[in-house]
């Protein structure tokens, strides 16, 4: 509770109780689908457009920058394959099997109300979600304004009417997460709004009934999204503001459309910090934070309602996004990641972080910060009639380098040769619950190249080794540790304390390419009673000094997760002891090299590859696994008080291999 407040601790221990007495059941019992019927005029409703999206724009946008995949991934659609998370295809079904774990074979019970059906158990239960969200909506549409096929509306409509059919309301594992059916509703408004002139009357009835069953899923449960104050309250108040305004013959559409306004507006301010921030301290969370506000400020304009705490969310976002970008819309992943793309619009990769900065900026009114391409194409979708002509200002957002509330710094600078190189540090202020003990995790970039990286996610809940997320734990970031002792204590799956905290004590500048960022992490860890991190940017790679005060032959761990790649030259203690590790990269050699300043501190550095449990591996993609090399510093301080542990990044000469 001291952790958490109040707020947060009420909300758990009332869910608790709600779940064992069954009010949730009570106030939302199993229903048919008529009990949600709407006084609608069939065909007004087929008319209606809910997205401003301009359908001829879509179109050209599509055809300007064809994507050369689409055709395949609707041809493994239809034939029951969907790409899930961003990343690999799993079978899933046509249309998808809602209550069936694709990657382990759990099934979960259909006709069980969603309150009584556990979270874990069965296998990682967002395998089953992510199918519900109805991605496969943007599929369609892409492949329809492609011209690559004439039945996307009837494809819609038919895996709509498949989820009603198996899906009534309240019953099964697509109805336990109110944030789950928000966005689903939200993709089903924006499939209608390409697709709508030509449904039947049981379209009609099939997609007004799930939009108010999903109004009163979310209504009745909104509290408990808000209290986890993260991207839960965002989508559930965006979806029941989405609702409202998609349904203004219900009754409830006025009451639906002001809870959802008043708490959108209160959240992005609470949420979204003043330097562009997002409180889930995750560059992936961040994204669906975007999205969310993309979605109602477009859609809450196009009926008349203007959102301004949203749009200087946006716009605040926007500017934070544009300066973490390193290039090819890729940035540093930090926090949790998982796999969530809710405007799924362009045919750009996972990892391209481009497609929701040009949306972002186009909604709060700020010029476009990248050129003309692919990226654009969810333009259209926010009421853009011509892309191509909207102001733009593709010059660097480098003015600032520390974004103390967001928790991030970030350098850049050249080699001696001219090379580009990027570093970031984590600093979190503590101000939210953090996602992953990451705090002072430093991700090194080379020519674009992602060198120490960060481990991923993996899954919310695995087997084995896997059970407990343990790359969101700090031995497996490039951080230190002392004794055996991490960062912060893990007390729950999401939960560790105290807070890991660390603020930013020094920057400086001298030109272009000699920058420094000092971060100060305060509390003991181990034997270590405080720890300084220098981070520089250099003509001569990138450097990170780690100044550590501890007690006389302390025991100090220096992590480094690095990317794959062929090994040159690597540690071995026993028979070949050395400081540095050499492996190949698509962009060359690349040399990592440990040493200390105190000569009575003996050094070891070793090289650990993928295999039983979490070290040597990290997370590429939500529910993916890939090997990875792992460098650890093993110091033993002697009988000094105070050390610096050097680790240099530099990408090596062709005539430096040779020596």
């Amino acid at each position: 509770m001291r952790a958490m407040g109040p707020a947060w601790t009420y909300q758990r221990v009332r869910g608790l109780f709600e779940h064992k007495l069954g009010t949730l059941e009570r106030r939302l019992p199993n229903a048919d689908w008529c009990d949600f019927d709407v006084n609608v005029n069939a065909d007004a409703f087929r008319q209606r457009r809910i997205w401003p999206i301009d359908v001829h724009a879509a179109r050209q946008q599509t055809r300007q920058f064809p994507d050369p995949a689409l055709q395949v991934s609707l041809h493994d659609l239809l034939h029951g394959r969907l790409a899930l998370f961003g990343g690999k295809q799993r079978a899933v079904g046509w249309p998808p099997d809602w209550h069936f774990n694709a990657d382990d074979g759990h099934r979960l019970p259909a006709s069980e109300h969603f309150s009584r059906i556990a979270t874990f158990g069965h296998g990682d239960i967002k395998n089953f979600w992510e199918p519900g969200r109805f991605g496969l909506v943007w599929l369609l549409c892409r492949a329809h304004f492609a011209g690559h096929t004439d039945d996307a509306a009837e494809l819609f409509f038919g895996a709509v009417r498949d989820f009603a059919e198996k899906n009534p309301p309240f019953r099964g594992p697509q109805w336990m997460c109110g944030q789950e059916a928000a966005l689903r509703a939200v993709t089903i408004a924006g499939g209608w709004s390409v697709f709508g002139a030509s449904a039947s009357d049981d379209d009609v009835r099939n997609v007004t009934r799930l939009f108010v069953a999903t109004a009163q899923r979310i209504a009745v449960h909104l509290d408990y999204a808000l209290s986890q104050k993260n991207n839960h309250g965002l989508s559930e108040a965006m979806g029941l503001l989405v609702i409202g305004l998609a349904l203004p013959e219900h009754t409830s559409s006025s009451a639906w459309i002001e809870k959802g306004r008043m708490t959108l507006e209160r959240e992005a301010t609470a949420l979204v910090d003043e330097d562009g921030g997002f409180s889930q301290q995750s560059a992936n969370y961040h994204r669906v934070m975007i999205h969310d506000l993309v979605a109602a400020v477009a859609i809450s304009q196009h009926h008349g309602i203007e959102l301004p705490q949203c749009r200087a969310a946006l716009d605040r976002s926007a500017e934070f996004l544009h300066s973490m970008i390193v290039r090819d819309g890729r940035q540093p992943r930090y926090g949790h990641d998982d796999g969530a793309c809710v405007l799924d619009w362009t045919a750009c990769a996972y990892d391209d972080f481009r497609p929701a900065l040009q949306e972002a900026s186009f909604i709060s009114g700020r010029a476009l910060p990248v050129e003309p391409g692919p990226w654009d194409a969810g333009l259209p979708w926010l009421g853009c009639s011509s892309p191509e002509t909207v102001q733009r200002d593709d010059r660097p957002c480098f003015n600032r380098t520390v974004f103390s509330q967001a928790g991030l710094a970030v350098l850049r600078g050249k080699d001696r040769r001219g090379v580009r190189q990027y570093a970031s540090m984590r600093v979190p202020p503590a101000i939210f619950r953090p996602g992953q003990v990451d705090a002072m995790h430093v991700d090194v970039w080379i020519d674009g190249f992602n060198i120490a990286i960060d481990p991923g996610t993996y899954r919310y809940n695995a087997d084995g080794d896997w059970s407990t997320i343990p790359l969101a734990l700090g031995k497996y970031h490039n951080v230190i540790g002392s004794d055996g002792q991490d960062l912060a204590r893990r007390v729950g799956r999401f939960l560790y304390i105290p807070w890991p905290k660390a603020t930013v004590e020094e920057e400086s500048s001298a030109g272009d390419s000699e920058r420094s960022i000092t971060g100060l992490w305060g509390r003991p860890i181990g034997g270590i009673e405080k720890w300084r991190r220098t981070l520089d940017v250099t003509t001569d790679g990138i450097v990170i000094r780690d100044r550590v005060r501890c007690c006389p032959n302390c025991l100090i761990d220096l992590r480094w997760q690095l990317a794959d790649g062929v090994v040159i030259d690597a540690p071995d203690p026993v028979l070949e002891p050395s400081h540095f590790f050499r492996w190949r990269l698509p962009i060359g050699v690349v040399e990592l090299d440990v040493e200390t300043d105190t000569p009575e501190a003996s050094l070891v550095l070793k090289h650990e590859r993928a295999g039983k449990g979490a070290a040597g591996w990290y997370a590429p993609r939500y529910g993916e696994l890939a090997p990875s090399h792992r460098v650890v510093a093993e110091i033993q301080s002697g009988p000094a008080a105070e050390m610096i542990v050097i680790s240099r990044f530099r990408l090596l000469d062709s005539n430096e291999l040779s020596i």
